[in-house]
């Protein structure tokens, strides 16, 4: 199937008014407040069909010049679709049609040696890529075109995440540190300015300090969501989430589930061990890794508990839930990491999954669905967005009553 569509399964549409996770919670310490998990105890066991009213698909167009390998990332914003795979970053029509690549590798300044992640900045409408080793973030329009560069200073680069706040600065998160990068993993904030001063960061929330030796890993690859006019960031090995609005003070909170991230003696104590041995230490004793995802649909804040569970919050109530089951597809997925939950992260499926699941995509759409049938395994993947009930804590507190 070469040309790219979009498609809607059970089509509807959701009005919700833009708020910040204001509820009143429990203070346990100073400057920190608890996101009360009635089901603390254990997570409630959840199908597709308790939470997502629809999902919209987009098949991206699949030709000579854009053969998708594994996607990373896909972001949307308006009309267009950006999506990142091991080889480049690509940019989709509305309709899932090719229209180009975001630059491409080589040693001239328009080009990067090595994409460590890119982002969008909305109100510019520009795409944006993560250069570290060169420290520097070239800067395109949403068509391909280049615009210019920021320039990193020496010892503000390494980031490998990063987003616009609605301030114009752009909020980065930095990896575990390694022998290479002694930066203390955490959060910095670039004030943007023109492309021929180099940007340092100024520091916005510590992280850890503990080494991954001679290894560059993120460990948290969706740090940052927007809620309203703030920002959640997630700590590494942590179950406090810090929401961060632009000239404001840090507001944290924390996620009452027992067990689920080591506490700060517990960190002292194996303060002289690396992460991935830390890590089985931690698997070893039944302790989590905390938080590693944070996402939002309006109204809802989504949390990763320690890439299996994942948490649910209305800014008033929250509910833990597994791994939700497809009964259609006959697959376990987790509800933040497989991606799907915002524009930021749009979920995928691999054409030769698609092809091999056909008779469950029939079951559950019936047989208006048509492209399903057009789909070869030589196709480009096809991405995906849920879009969740309005009444979604009500109807996971009704399903915990029965």
């Amino acid at each position: 199937m070469r040309i790219g569509h979009i498609v809607w399964w059970s089509i509807c549409v959701i009005f919700v008014t833009v708020t910040a996770c204001t509820a009143s919670m429990e203070k346990v310490e100073t400057g920190v407040e608890v996101i009360a998990v009635q089901n603390s105890d254990s997570p409630l066991p959840i199908d597709l069909k308790d939470i997502v009213d629809s999902i919209e698909y987009v098949i991206l167009e699949t030709t000579d010049s854009c053969l998708l390998s594994d996607i990373l990332c896909a972001k949307r914003d308006g009309d267009f679709y950006f999506v990142r795979d091991t080889k480049g970053l690509y940019v989709f029509d509305r309709e899932g049609r090719f229209l180009n690549e975001i630059s491409n590798r080589g040693p001239g300044p328009e080009e990067y040696i090595y994409l460590d992640n890119f982002y969008l900045d909305r109100d510019k409408k520009q795409v944006c890529l993560i250069l570290s080793a060169q420290k520097r973030i070239l800067r395109y329009d949403y068509r391909g075109k280049y615009i210019g560069a920021y320039t990193i200073e020496d010892g503000s680069s390494g980031f490998s995440c990063a987003r616009v706040d609605n301030a114009g600065n752009l909020i980065v998160y930095y990896p575990l540190c390694n022998e290479g990068n002694k930066r203390n993993n955490g959060y910095g904030l670039l004030r943007l300015n023109n492309d021929e001063i180099p940007i340092s960061a100024e520091s916005l929330l510590s992280g850890i300090e503990i080494s991954t030796e001679n290894i560059y890993y993120p460990f948290l690859h969706y740090p940052i969501a927007q809620l309203g006019n703030g920002y959640f960031l997630v700590s590494a090995l942590s179950d406090v989430l810090t929401f961060y609005q632009p000239d404001s003070t840090l507001r944290a909170y924390r996620v009452n589930i027992p067990h689920i991230a080591p506490d700060k003696e517990f960190l002292s104590r194996y303060s002289d061990v690396d992460f991935f041995e830390l890590s089985d230490i931690l698997k070893d004793k039944n302790i989590g890794r905390g938080i590693t995802a944070v996402e939002t649909a309006n109204p809802y804040l989504f949390l990763s508990i320690d890439n299996k569970t994942s948490l649910i919050w209305d800014g008033q109530e929250a509910v833990w839930v597994s791994a939700f089951y497809d009964s259609d597809l006959n697959r376990y997925t987790q509800l933040v990491l497989s991606g799907g939950i915002s524009d930021e992260h749009w979920g995928f499926y691999p054409a030769d999954f698609l092809c091999e699941h056909k008779d469950g995509f029939r079951k559950k759409f019936g047989p208006s669905v048509t492209w399903i049938d057009k789909l070869t395994e030589e196709d480009n993947p096809v991405i995906f967005k849920y879009h969740f009930n309005p009444n979604l804590i009500a109807k996971l507190n009704m399903k915990k009553r029965t």
